[in-house]
Parts: C-alpha cells; sequence; structure tokens
C-alpha cells in the first residue's frame, strides 16, 4: 500500500517526514511536493494512494477546504469562521479525516503535525503498530535470504526492516540476531550509540577508545549522542606506527613481525587502551580503508577490532566492501555492535542469572 504526502504552501519538508511516515505506517510513501493546483493533485492522488496526507500552513486553510469541495462535490459549512467541508471529521484541533472511493485522507496543519499522535492514525486506517528494526553493513540480498520478501529499504551503511505488530517483530528480530549479531538493532530503529549508551548507563559501565583507520568516528558517534561523558572516558587516533607504540605501548616487535593491521596489534592497542584510561571496555580498530595500501594477504577493507576488559580479551576481523568512506563507517557501526553485543552477552545474561 502507498501513502502520498502533499505540503500546501511553507511547513514541514515532506522529505523529512517521508521516514517518519514510513516507519509509523509501514507503508510506501509517495510524495508529490509543493503544490497549488489542489484540485487536479488530489484526484490525482486517489488514483494513485491508497491513503493522502496534506499538510497545509495557515494561510493556506481555506485554499485546501476549497480545494475538497470542488474536487469531491462536498457539502461546505461554516465553522471556526472557515468554510469547512461537511463531510470531514474533526479527530483534534487543525487535523481532520475524510474517507473517500475507499480511501483516507488527512488534513493536517504544520503547526498540529508536530504534536500527531500516529497511533491515531494508524487506528483509522487499521494498521497494525509497525517497528523499523535497523540492520547495518548488511547487504539487502542477505537480509532477503533470511527474513524473505519483506519491506526493507537500504542505503550504502544502513538497512531497516519494516514489520508490523509485536508478533511478526520478535520473529524477525530473531532471524536478524542470529545471523547479523553485531549489525542488528531494534528499538524502532534506534541507533547503535543510543543503545549503548542505555547499556553503559544501566550497567555503570565506562568506555574508551583507540583508532587508527576509523580516525576518531567511532569515539565521534559515541559522544554526539547528549549525557555521554558519564560513560566515555576518553579516546585515542593513534594512526601512526609511533604514535601506536607511544601512546599505546604496542611493542615495535608486534608491529614489525605482524603489520599495524593484524589481530596482534588490534588487541595490544585495547589492552593499552585499558590500561591508560579509567574504562571498563576498551576498544580498538586497525585496517586498510582505501583506495590504496591492500594486497593479497591483506586487502582494502580489512579491519581487525580488539576488545579489552579486565577480565576478558577478544579480536573480530572483517573485510568491508565500498569506496573508503563506506569502508570507515562500516567499521564504526561494526565496533558499536560489538560493544553492545559483548555487553549483552557479559552483563545483561550475567544480571539476568
Amino acid at each position: 500500500m502507498e501513502i502520498g504526502v502533499i505540503r500546501v504552501g511553507d511547513g514541514v519538508p515532506i522529505e523529512e517526514l517521508s521516514p517518519q511516515l514510513r516507519v509509523e505506517t509501514g507503508l510506501k510513501v509517495v510524495t508529490k511536493g509543493n503544490t497549488h493546483i489542489l484540485k487536479e493533485t488530489l484526484e490525482y492522488a486517489v488514483k494513485i494512494c491508497d491513503f493522502l496526507i496534506l499538510i497545509f500552513s495557515k494561510d493556506y486553510r481555506d485554499t485546501v477546504f476549497r480545494a475538497f469541495t470542488f474536487a469531491f462535490g462536498l457539502i461546505p459549512q461554516v465553522k471556526h469562521n472557515t468554510v469547512l467541508p461537511r463531510e470531514f471529521e474533526e479527530i483534534k484541533e487543525d487535523v481532520y479525516v475524510f474517507k473517500a472511493e475507499r480511501k483516507a485522507f488527512f488534513i493536517i496543519s504544520d503547526r498540529a503535525l508536530a504534536d500527531f499522535d500516529y497511533g491515531t492514525m494508524r487506528n483509522i486506517l487499521g494498521l497494525e503498530r509497525c517497528y523499523c528494526l535497523k540492520v547495518f553493513n548488511v547487504e539487502e540480498r542477505e537480509i532477503e535470504m533470511v527474513v524473505g520478501k519483506r519491506k526493507i529499504i537500504c542505503d550504502e551503511v544502513e538497512s531497516e526492516v519494516i514489520v508490523q505488530g509485536e508478533e511478526e517483530k520478535e520473529e524477525v528480530a530473531q532471524v536478524l540476531r542470529k545471523h547479523f549479531p553485531y549489525s542488528f538493532y531494534t528499538q524502532s530503529g534506534e541507533l547503535p550509540e543510543c543503545v549503548l549508551k542505555r547499556f553503559c548507563t544501566q550497567y555503570h559501565l565506562r568506555i574508551a577508545t583507540a583508532e587508527s583507520c576509523t580516525a576518531g568516528g567511532v569515539s565521534h558517534s559515541i559522544t554526539r549522542i547528549s549525557g555521554s561523558s558519564e560513560y566515555f572516558d576518553r579516546g585515542f587516533v593513534t594512526y601512526s606506527n609511533k604514535a601506536k607504540h607511544e601512546i599505546l605501548g604496542v611493542p615495535w616487535a608486534a608491529l614489525d613481525r605482524f603489520g599495524a593491521v593484524s589481530k596482534e596489534v588490534a588487541l595490544y592497542m585495547a589492552r593499552g587502551t585499558l590500561r591508560r584510561s579509567d574504562a571498563d571496555i576498551a576498544i580498538s580498530t586497525t585496517g586498510i580503508a582505501g583506495p590504496t595500501g591492500g594486497t593479497r594477504e591483506k586487502p582494502v577493507g580489512l579491519v581487525y577490532f580488539g576488545l579489552a576488559t579486565r577480565e576478558k580479551n577478544r579480536v573480530y576481523k572483517k573485510i568491508f566492501t565500498g569506496d573508503r568512506r563506506m569502508v570507515r563507517d562500516k567499521a564504526i557501526r561494526f565496533a558499536l555492535g560489538m560493544m553492545i553485543e559483548f555487553i549483552k552477552e557479559n552483563y545483561e545474561k550475567k544480571e539476568e542469572r
């Protein structure tokens, strides 16, 4: 099913509204842009859309109501000093619903849109609560292989699987978690840095980072969330071998023997970060973002991730596809997911026991 969005006058940009509508309703959003030729647009929308949202700014209230009156032959009446079609059902101030030809039209002022309850829309349309399950660093075809032909929206780094209802959410979430453990997040599309904040706050954990190929990107993602000073201790950007040795204590012998991009150096970086911070969990990244620097043994896109706590050490290896920016973005997302899954495995389950 498709939902159309039309804006009349100034107000909320429809390109900003479309993703929220997609998540809230699970419908495909067909945006039609601004328009002042409403009668023809409304008639066209009836043909191509199952539902329509029309957003108007206050100066265009009468224009919108007249357009509906003429387009559908409605009966006008004076209400609130406005000629309002009698067939309009007023949900709340400046929010109306009109049904015609098995279609539903929501007419909302830009002022009312900010506080609009999308649950009302779902109830009127007979839709179940929708959930957006985010998956990072996984291609659409891989997701389709495990969840089937569900609604999937992809871009370079993240994908969204739209599901409807609690039962379907739990079913699909379980499958995604099994196949993509370090890349999957629920909470209606909650960002991984927000999930990390929730876990660190809940379990009173502090984090430190050491980054080479991601050049501070992991630290930036963590600290762009308000309140991150409560759980983020510090971050090191050790791009050169000399910095890895002098700041983190990575032995020259390890750098010479294994190379900067290796599981051994990634682990040394994480351990060195833990020793030089007040963190409970330290992570590291070292890799080849490209487009140059790759070899047959260590191709472009290869990234090693180290994780260290007082009790445990882990190393993860990933080979990402894409250009330099994409490799770095994917590595940042993976690092966040790695920490989240580690906390879930070692703190959440421990608390449950």
